[in-house]
């Protein structure tokens, strides 16, 4: 299958961080689709299981969004500890650093999923809870149980019952990594989504649209 690696410029609230980008198109049956797996795991270590609709089990299963025809991208972000800020740098709490590569990548992730999503129809799946309003308010889980934006609703492809740690080691080589209280500060964090299109579509299309919103750049020296 296809596969495209390169850097791109993020930067929200004025600070440009360097972020480590893949793209692959894999097939339907390359997805690594184990719901009992993944949402028992949801259910046994999330807090968040059942509290919001892009949550198990009020989120669809990925059969329910994906057809054996239609066209896949496979995504990752990585975020290199050099990068953090200075202030994060200094910090000694493992959270702090932890929750600051997260928080990068679950926005960047989200920004570009529905940006990906204006040009593709289908779905983007993506890493984290859906962003479009606040948990307390998701009607999703209170009576009529409906979603008032479901043109906006986003899901993880965790919820959906997809087993990325599998995925992103077998497609891209890459060992994701879990917050622990005695874990390095200088370890790398990587996210992941999925572009599920209705449409036909070329490797060179989704790249288009990547670098059309963020900034191509070399990649910096000595990532670790």
């Amino acid at each position: 299958m296809e596969e495209q690696r390169f850097w791109i410029a993020y930067a929200p609230a004025n600070h440009v961080y360097p972020i480590e980008i893949g793209i692959k198109k894999v097939a339907y049956d390359d997805v690594r689709y184990e719901p009992e797996l993944i949402r028992g795991l949801c259910l046994k270590h999330c807090k968040n299981f059942g509290l919001s609709g892009k949550c198990p089990p009020k989120a669809p299963l990925f059969p329910d969004l994906a057809d054996p025809g239609d066209e896949l991208v496979f995504i990752y972000a990585t975020f290199y500890p050099q990068f953090k800020t200075v202030a994060v740098q200094r910090c000694r709490q493992i959270y702090v650093h932890w929750r600051s590569q997260d928080q990068i990548l679950t926005a960047l992730l989200h920004q570009l999923g529905s940006k990906l999503g204006e040009q593709f129809p289908g779905w983007v799946l993506g890493a984290g809870h859906c962003r479009r309003c606040d948990r307390k308010k998701c009607t999703v889980t209170t009576d009529p149980g409906t979603c008032a934006h479901p043109q906006q609703r986003t899901f993880s492809m965790e919820a959906t019952g997809i087993n990325v740690v599998s995925m992103v080691q077998e497609h891209f080589g890459i060992t994701l990594r879990w917050y622990k209280r005695d874990a390095s500060f200088d370890l790398p964090m990587t996210k992941c989504g999925l572009l599920i299109s209705k449409a036909d579509l070329d490797l060179a299309d989704v790249f288009k649209v990547v670098t059309h919103h963020y900034q191509l750049i070399e990649e910096p020296n000595h990532p670790t």
